[in-house]
């Protein structure tokens, strides 16, 4: 089936003006002039007046959402612990399937939603995964714990120079 959308303004990410709209099926399938569009029109084409209403044919996701959410399927996600017991189970459970070394990230972990209410320790982790960098991401996504393995790969001490212009909590 197709449809076609005319007396609208479209907005399309594309340069070429836009007057109309061809899609077929569920496919956007041309933009142009209202003139060049009406060409595909056929006895079964259904016509939509926009009455100078606005289309926008597609979402666009200019702050990588999407990308984010991928990514977090490739993740352990602990959103479902209540504790800092099942935190550690999660973390060892999923040790046991990768190599030593090998860098794991687990997602969506808040403090709030703790028994303990709040947050897991290096030496925590450390209790249950030793041989692989860890870094555990706050559901927020503004905040993350990293094990001993995970500070010793990314060259982090007590000796490493605070970053200018950013202040520690602990000097505020």
């Amino acid at each position: 089936m197709k449809t076609i959308y005319i007396n609208g303004e479209y907005i399309t990410l594309e340069s070429k003006k836009c007057e109309a709209i061809l899609i077929e099926g569920k496919i956007i399938s041309k933009i142009g002039t209202k003139e060049e569009i009406l060409k595909y029109k056929d006895k079964e084409t259904k016509i939509i007046d926009l009455e100078g209403k606005t289309m926008m044919p597609a979402f666009i996701d200019t702050h990588s959402h999407f990308f984010g959410v991928a990514n977090n399927f490739l993740q352990l996600s602990l959103d479902e612990c209540l504790n800092i017991k099942e935190i550690q189970n999660k973390l060892r459970e999923y040790k046991n399937n990768i190599p030593k070394e090998k860098w794991i990230i687990a997602n969506n972990y808040d403090q709030n939603l703790l028994e303990e209410r709040r947050h897991i320790k290096k030496e925590e982790i450390d209790e249950v995964v030793k041989d692989n960098p860890v870094v555990i991401s706050h559901k927020s996504g503004h905040g993350g714990i990293f094990n001993t393995k995970a500070l010793e790969k990314l060259e982090i001490t007590t000796q490493t120079r605070q970053i200018e212009g950013r202040k520690n909590r602990n000097n505020r």
